[in-house]
């Protein structure tokens, strides 16, 4: 058998953006290279039956990067994001774009300069919204300062509604600030939106608020502050609450799912335990899903909001990773995602959560005959007394009791984890470094989630 090599850990593609559709029959996913030889990356659009009944659907095609893929609530059309008519502009930016599900010729719907970002379907379908760079809905280039930035941050994006009618688009909010994230509510009245308190210096992920905006009269109110960016945020069936998967201040690495009761403002926490929850969606209108990191893998968790009672789940079989986000179909009975595990590269998984979902897609055939290392998870005790988990690899074919050299990869953050993913890529490489021969330790030092 062969070995695993830095030629195979580039050649792999990769899943993304997983998206259920509302009766809960097809998903939709994101393929990718992991790398690209052109400037700007290339990716495409698929589908498949939950059911596994037909062989995966190519969507879109050629050497655009298409991605953000959304069902529109009746399934007729996907909207998406690509850069096709704009791919080789100095100033390369998405567009929204929409096609036919069954397939056919895509219709660009936007084309504002610097693109657009964050589509979401609008609960009757006769609309999406997008977040639009606010300078250039305003006319300025720049802020009107004499001082110039030099940031890696987004430019301040506010949320646009773009109808499907051919009407014009209109501007929903909030007046001020950077939209890094929204959520539409069931009626379709409201939305929950994640942004930064001013457009300048302030706009960073460290200083966010939630705020409801009020479709119609583009009123706002603030909600809530967080210490950070949420990992999540979502409705609950009946509109009544959020469930947002943050920090609040004051807790600092304390990510926690946060319950806010939009009827009286009550704001509870929901206590982790032992784990760091990364996603939650709504099973029902007191019933969470909520996905955590429990040391080195990921679980489901089922919760009853008013009994306080949590049932751990296993809709994909245990031992490996899953990617947040996941999706819900709109009944709240099928769910799609990306797992993957120490021996297998991320794929596409769905179906009923009660009932265990399917693997389907197969990405990445090229992996037939190789030889990886064993991944074995490791742990020892601190001079303090407390437990450090990590992974240990082995060269393929090694024995009990061989002197290897040995390779410690420490991960950043400090707030990440080494958890049961393919550590197989150009930043996860110890599969590549077991390969040439090399043992490799990834601890998790103090400080790592789950």
């Amino acid at each position: 058998m062969r070995r695993y090599t830095p030629e195979l850990a580039v050649s792999l593609q990769i899943p993304g953006d997983v998206q259920v559709s509302q009766d809960g029959r097809r998903v939709a996913w994101v393929t990718a290279p992991i790398g690209h030889a052109q400037p700007a990356p290339a990716s495409s659009l698929w589908w498949r039956q939950v059911d596994g009944t037909n062989e995966p659907r190519q969507l879109t095609a050629g050497d655009a990067e298409d991605r953000a893929p959304r069902w529109s609530p009746d399934g007729r059309l996907i909207a998406f994001l690509s850069d096709r008519e704009q791919r080789a502009q100095p100033d390369r930016a998405h567009q929204l774009w929409i096609i036919p599900s069954e397939g056919g010729t895509a219709q660009r719907l936007t084309g504002f300069r610097r693109g657009v970002d964050l589509p979401a379907w609008s609960p009757d379908g006769q609309a999406l919204t997008v977040t639009v760079d606010r300078l250039i809905l305003a006319g300025a280039e720049d802020p009107p300062v004499d001082v110039r930035v030099a940031s890696l941050l987004p430019r301040p994006r506010v949320i646009v509604r773009i109808p499907l009618d051919g009407g014009l688009p209109s501007v929903l909010g909030p007046a001020a600030g950077h939209v890094w994230d929204y959520a539409w509510s069931p009626t379709g009245r409201e939305l929950a939106a994640v942004v930064s308190p001013s457009d300048l210096l302030d706009s960073t992920p460290d200083q966010t608020r939630v705020i409801l905006l009020d479709a119609s009269t583009r009123a706002e109110r603030e909600l809530l502050r967080l210490a950070r960016l949420p990992a999540s945020l979502a409705w609950s069936p009946d509109g009544r609450r959020l469930a947002i998967v943050g920090i609040l201040p004051g807790h600092p690495d304390d990510q926690r799912v946060i319950l806010l009761d939009l009827s009286c403002g009550h704001v509870s926490t929901l206590d982790p335990g032992e784990t760091t929850p990364l996603w939650a969606g709504w099973l029902g209108e007191r019933t969470l899903l909520i996905l955590s990191a429990a040391g080195l893998w990921t679980r489901f968790t089922r919760y009853e909001i008013e009994a306080g009672t949590p049932c751990t789940l296993e809709p994909v079989p245990a031992g490996g990773w899953v990617t947040p986000p996941a999706s819900l179909s709109h009944d709240r009975r099928t769910l799609g995602l990306i797992r993957q595990s120490p021996l297998s590269p991320p794929e596409v998984w769905a179906g009923p959560w009660d009932e265990g979902l399917r693997c389907l897609t197969e990405l990445n055939p090229q992996l037939a005959g190789v030889e990886l290392a064993p991944m074995e998870p490791v742990e020892w005790r601190a001079s303090d007394g407390l437990t450090i988990q990590g992974w240990l690899l082995t060269p393929p074919g090694s024995h009990p009791g061989q002197r290897l050299p040995l390779v410690v990869d420490i991960h950043g953050g400090p707030s990440a984890v080494w958890g049961a993913t393919f550590h197989a890529t150009w930043h996860d490489w110890g599969q590549v470094l077991a390969g040439a021969g090399f043992a490799v330790l990834l601890p998790n030092p103090r400080g790592s989630i789950g």
